[in-house]
């Protein structure tokens, strides 16, 4: 052996334990959907319609009433499939000092907690009611005013100071949104004990916000919102479950579950546009 050099069988290599996590995000959007009874193949919602008062003077003779018709139009959950699935070789599962199955579990389930939420934050392009533009950042102004729309179309119901208003933007707007005074003096909260409140909570308008990588981008921006949680509703069939299987000598994990998600009430919410880059 030539000094100075090591020959190959001298090295000594060593492997980390386990396996670093990868990235997800978290459900944000999904949590603060109302639930409805389980859909099965499809589910129906009822809804009455709004109804509008009428005065009648002391002398009318009683009759002669304007009715209407109470019943408003259906909305339907329509459920699927989703699902995420992983494999590995018998001899991959016995020539490593790592346990696949449960790591491979875990970050499994927060893919598909993440897939899912995606398909709730793709409800907010189709809203009739909106704010903001692709190519511009998140604005006060903006931001009041979906506030105020969403009072408005709710004839006050989802006012400020009547209900917890829940909003979700795309995370490069956060430098914009710390610019809007309401948000300089939230409160930001992740409290491990209660998930539920995880955001910034802008105590002026009664909003909890959060911030997400996951909402849907196309040529009129990234689709963020403001919502109640009767804007939208959610209906399972089955919970995310775990199947492992052994095909000849492959190991299989699957995780799946099914669910649908709709808009409930339209006015209910109010998409907020926006760019999705980050300034420099």
């Amino acid at each position: 052996m030539t000094p100075g050099t090591a020959a190959a069988h001298f090295n000594f290599e060593v492997w980390e334990d386990g396996a670093d996590p990868a990235t997800y995000e978290r459900t944000k959007a999904l949590i603060h959907f109302s639930t409805i009874q389980r859909p099965y193949s499809k589910g129906h919602i009822r809804n009455w319609a709004r109804m509008t008062g009428n005065t009648s003077t002391s002398t009318d003779v009683g009759t002669g009433l304007l009715y209407q018709n109470p019943v408003g139009a259906e909305v339907t959950v329509v459920p699927s499939v989703n699902y995420v699935a992983g494999a590995w070789s018998f001899g991959e599962d016995v020539m490593t000092n790592v346990n696949i199955d449960p790591g491979l579990a875990s970050e499994m389930e927060r893919c598909l907690a993440e897939q899912s939420d995606s398909l709730a934050c793709a409800l907010f392009p189709t809203l009739s009611q909106f704010r903001g533009a692709a190519g511009a950042d998140i604005i006060a102004s903006t931001w009041r005013n979906a506030i105020a729309l969403l009072g408005q179309g709710t004839n006050g119901m989802a006012a400020p100071g009547e209900v917890t208003l829940y909003g979700i933007v795309d995370m490069s707007q956060l430098a914009a949104m710390m610019s809007i005074p309401e948000f300089t003096h939230a409160e930001i909260r992740g409290d491990d004990e209660n998930p539920q409140v995880k955001g910034i909570f802008d105590k002026a308008s009664g909003v909890l916000t959060m911030f997400t990588t996951i909402l849907t981008t196309d040529p009129n921006g990234t689709h963020g919102c403001i919502w109640v949680p009767e804007a939208f509703a959610q209906g399972w069939n089955a919970r995310t479950t775990p199947y492992r299987q052994r095909l000849e000598l492959q190991n299989r994990l699957i995780l799946a579950n099914n669910f649908g998600v709709t808009v409930r009430h339209d006015l209910r919410a109010v998409a907020i546009r926006s760019n999705n880059v980050v300034g420099a």
